[in-house]
């Protein structure tokens, strides 16, 4: 019986072979055509590796790059290779099935197309030090290049080089070709496709040596598994509750007494103003205000240290020896992109993947809209649409930002053309200029945001500064090494000489004016210089100048204070020196006032956002979290690493929290209620437009376009034009409110006819979403409306609901509210 089972067996193994026979030797053939490109592909990743390896930096935070990760490097592209082939492989069977023909064309276009982006995201690697996280998701194409500065290093060079690749690609897979494989091969091959797609789930490197991850992942993998998180991560709007914020230190509130509230950021300001003890009240009435905001710009940079022995900022030297001077100063993000917010704002942080100034707007005060007696201007040599500058100011009501240069302003000076535009000086100068041509007798509140200090610090007069450069390192004694890093960084340091030589004239053209001795500068970095910093926290440290003539003494404090800390001391200095300005006691903010402390100390709890948009570094009680691994922070910023679980896991749990608490401060629009927001919140006369309820979305609609009212006209005198639309939904899942009708306008010249400005607004939740029930929600519209109402043509304001889904569009309780502010 058992032999005749065998025989059986036996024979069907038999018939089988003879049936698989002409499957596997087609499989067989196909894997033979593949294999050589497959190869090719990976020695083409080896050469983008080899570029990686020539152009990066020597070392990252002072961390030196060892040999060692190029060689796990090497592992990681081949891993890529396999996993790429896998997918090229499975293209190639499908399209035999379909069209019963073996075309490799799938395989080079998924190829070529892995080859381009691998080498884009290690150039973007080398200049940035870091990977392309989620900040790809959250920039536009342009603002993506300029970040990056991709557009002013595309060379010759730097443009062959990928098509060279991929002629290697090509004459690799023919050398190859050439060879004949033995049956193992073919085995071998197999089993690795395999492997790697089983090694898929880990196929990123996360390890406590996150300088050596940066440097070892594929850069392509990397970025699939940030794309891979961005579209496809957990939905967690269910898990916010006021019962989740219950586990965050007192620390991350300013007044731990409020946390509990709805709006748990209102909060009193102290009865007496510290920062009033440092300032002569000024006879002639509430002072000037100035922020400088400077690019890049490093506390080493201003006093001479082993870091800056060439003393690149001479003036700011010589400023903060007269001034209040804040050495510990944090920004709260790594980028540009959040400085207007938590500056001026003092707001916090936004949520994951976002930047406060290009999300939907939550309802804030701001040293601009408390200051309503102030006249407030804003000057940015950049077009101020990167990353929404001018929404964002324009929300505030700045009463004038540069957005027309006279001619003697050039972007084009020797020559060159300025990559970002207009040049330190040209900044500094146009604001004089306008103080000549348009004369106000209320105080000022000027800022700048300065840009010549970044990449690719194309500043006027370069070689001077270059050759200035020189001299002071050959009158200097400083080591081998350190020549060798000025050398490397001359350009860099260039710039800070012409911004200093900017800042020095500005000054001195200031101090002629005869509301000069009754002005306050403050002056400051946006965020640390990222190429000069030798530890993490310096990617964040900046220094905070105060200097005016009604300055008491000069004096210098050690503590750290934070950008968020600097709206709440100006409002609470002016509100208590001078309260004819009738400023509030309660304010919104998440600063506190500076820490005027002489001795070291952190007694600040603050969310850090790093170059990818996340807000995933956090200092607390002297300590501070960057990466997952955690530092000792000790004196003069000096941090130590430390292994201990307990705390660690600490931090990474308070983080976690905050990034929730974030979400309802900015996504349910809880920063600051309406009522409130509306006393200081804009300038002028308040006009009251009447409106009834929209029967339309009351019952139920399905358009696409759904009508909410008439057009609006707008009128000579008004600034602002506000359209505020609420009600409730039903919500059956947390994506509903994605995929719900948003809020537009149009803004149409009615003679002739033609559309000149366009947005497009979301709703947002008023509180945590519940399922299954009816949820309250709010449309806003802010249309700043002065530059159509000072014009003699006619223009009106039109606005709709847009629901390109055709999902059918109920918003019970409705209530649409429309005010004009002249």
């Amino acid at each position: 019986m058992n032999l005749s089972l065998l025989k059986f067996i036996k024979t069907e193994i038999v018939c089988l072979r003879k049936y698989l026979a002409p499957y596997m030797n087609q499989f067989q053939t196909f894997i033979k055509k593949v294999i050589p490109y497959s190869t090719s592909l990976f020695f083409v990743f080896v050469f983008s590796r080899i570029f990686q390896i020539i152009n990066e930096p020597k070392e990252i935070f002072g961390i030196p790059l060892k040999p060692i990760y190029h060689l796990k490097g090497f592992i990681m592209d081949l891993m890529m290779t396999l996993i790429i082939s896998s997918i090229g492989m499975l293209l190639i069977l499908l399209l035999r099935i379909i069209i019963r023909k073996t075309n490799l064309f799938p395989f080079h276009l998924i190829s070529i197309l892995s080859i381009l982006i691998n080498y884009t995201l290690t150039v973007y690697f080398v200049q940035t030090n870091q990977l392309l996280g989620d900040a790809f998701y959250q920039l536009t194409n342009s603002e993506l290049i300029i970040s990056a500065n991709l557009d002013s290093n595309l060379t010759f060079l730097s443009v062959s080089f990928p098509l060279l690749l991929i002629i290697c690609y090509f004459l690799i897979a023919k050398l190859i070709k050439k060879f004949r494989l033995r049956k193992y091969v073919f085995v071998v091959f197999f089993l690795l496709m395999i492997s790697s797609l089983i090694a898929y789930p880990w196929k990123l490197i996360q390890s406590e040596d996150y300088v050596g991850d940066r440097v070892i992942n594929n850069k392509l993998l990397a970025f699939v598994d940030v794309s891979e998180k961005h579209f496809f991560a957990k939905n967690e709007t269910e898990s916010i509750n006021s019962k989740t914020f219950r586990e965050l230190d007192d620390s991350f509130f300013p007044d731990p007494s409020t946390r509990n509230n709805e709006y748990s950021l209102i909060h009193e300001l102290k009865a007496e103003s510290e920062f009033a003890n440092f300032i002569h009240k000024s006879p002639k009435g509430p002072p000037n205000i100035v922020i400088i905001i400077v690019e890049s710009l490093s506390t080493f940079l201003v006093k001479e240290s082993a870091k800056n022995p060439c003393n690149v900022m001479p003036f700011m030297d010589s400023l903060s020896s007269k001034s209040l001077y804040f050495p510990n100063f944090i920004s709260s993000c790594e980028r540009t992109h959040n400085v207007l917010p938590a500056i001026l704002a003092s707001s916090p942080n936004p949520p994951e993947k976002q930047f406060m100034q290009t999300e939907e707007l939550p309802r804030h005060w701001s040293l601009i809209s408390l200051l309503k007696n102030y006249h407030s201007r804003f000057y940015c040599g950049v077009d101020l649409s990167f990353v929404n500058m001018r929404d964002f100011m324009d929300y505030n009501q700045t009463d004038y930002t540069v957005n027309s240069w006279e001619p003697r302003f050039s972007k084009v000076r020797d020559g060159v053309k300025s990559f970002w535009g207009y040049s330190d000086d040209h900044l500094f100068e146009k604001s004089i200029l306008d103080d000549k041509k348009h004369q106000n007798k209320n105080p000022k509140l000027d800022v700048f945001l300065t840009i010549s200090t970044h990449e690719p610090y194309s500043y006027p007069n370069k070689d001077k500064y270059l050759l200035l450069l020189k001299e002071k390192m050959s009158k200097i004694k400083c080591s081998p090494a350190q020549k060798a890093a000025i050398h490397h960084h001359s350009e860099l340091l260039g710039s800070y000489l012409f911004t200093d030589e900017a800042l020095k004239n500005y000054f001195k053209k200031a101090s002629k004016k005869p509301d000069f001795d009754n002005t306050i500068f403050f002056i400051l970095g946006d965020h640390g210089n990222s190429l000069l910093c030798e530890t993490e926290i310096q990617r964040y440290q900046t220094p905070l100048l105060i200097y005016s003539p009604l300055l008491k003494k000069s004096e210098q404090f050690n503590a750290i204070s934070s950008h968020n800390d600097l709206t709440p001391t100006i409002i609470n200095y002016l509100r208590v020196t001078y309260p004819e300005l009738k400023l509030p006691k309660q304010v919104p903010f998440f600063g506190k006032e500076l820490s005027f402390e002489k001795s070291f100390k952190c007694e600040r709890t603050l969310p850090l956002v790093s170059l990818d948009s996340e807000t995933k570094h956090l200092i607390l009680n002297n300590y501070m979290q960057f990466e997952g691994q955690l530092f000792k922070i000790n004196k003069d910023l000096k941090l130590v690493r430390i292994k201990n679980k307990q705390i660690n896991e600490k931090m990474t749990k308070q983080l976690s929290v905050y990034q929730k608490l974030a979400r309802y401060y900015h996504e349910y629009d809880k920063i600051l209620p309406n009522e409130q927001y509306k006393q200081f919140a804009r300038h002028g006369k308040k006009i009251k437009l009447s409106y009834a309820p929209v029967d339309e979305i009351d019952k139920g609609s399905k358009k696409d376009f759904i009508d909410l009212g008439q057009a609006i006209n707008i009128q000579k005198k008004w600034k602002r034009l506000e359209i505020q639309l609420e009600g409730e939904i039903f919500l059956t899942d947390y994506d509903d409110l994605k995929e719900y009708a948003y809020i537009n306008f149009t803004i149409e010249q009615i003679h002739p006819k033609k559309i000149v400005l366009w947005g497009s607004h979301t709703a947002k939740y008023q509180d945590p979403p519940r399922l299954k029930k009816w949820n309250k929600i709010k449309y806003s519209l802010f249309i700043d409306t002065r530059k159509f109402s000072s014009k003699g043509e006619l223009f009106r304001v039109i606005y709709y609901l847009h629901n390109p889904k055709l999902k059918n569009i109920k918003i019970r309780k409705n209530s649409l509210e429309g005010t004009a502010w002249e």
